[in-house]
């Protein structure tokens, strides 16, 4: 990870330095940005490539773990009971929101994530669906889980 970060802190101090900037400053913001993670909701090819997910994602946009709400089979999808499961597997088709975290704050989060599984709740296409509950959980990660 150190040889990585000297690496990444190398390149982009050059690069800031030939487009004009402080090698410094570029070094120091390479070596930041390499360090981190994210946590983000991304859509999936799921559901015509409407469906929506919050997941902790590492420096290669790799998936670490993910969650998501869906309505239960059989159930109506206007007012029917859904569930929280985990969805992690599926490849990302667009990356709506991101936030950066360290790795500390990303076993923070994938506990939260965790303890969130198998929790149910009202599903309506309309007013809760993967969506909804995609864009509250993110926010709620920011402000309760990270303190932010």
């Amino acid at each position: 990870m150190i040889k990585g970060t000297a690496i990444t802190a190398a390149v982009s101090g050059t690069i800031s330095e030939i487009t004009g900037g402080k090698f410094a400053n570029g070094a120091v913001t390479g070596a930041f940005i390499h360090l981190f993670n994210n946590m983000a909701i991304q859509n999936t090819k799921a559901a015509g490539g409407f469906h929506r997910r919050i997941v902790v994602i590492d420096k290669n946009n790799k998936v670490l773990y993910g969650i998501s709400f869906g309505v239960y089979p059989g159930e109506s999808i206007f007012g029917g009971e859904g569930g929280v499961y985990e969805d992690y597997l599926d490849n990302a088709t667009k990356t709506i929101a991101v936030l950066n975290t360290s790795q500390a704050e990303d076993l923070r989060i994938i506990m939260y994530m965790q303890s969130q599984v198998s929790k149910t709740d009202t599903y309506n296409l309309i007013l809760n669906n993967c969506r909804d509950y995609s864009s509250r959980e993110f926010d709620y990660i920011y402000e309760r889980v990270l303190h932010r």
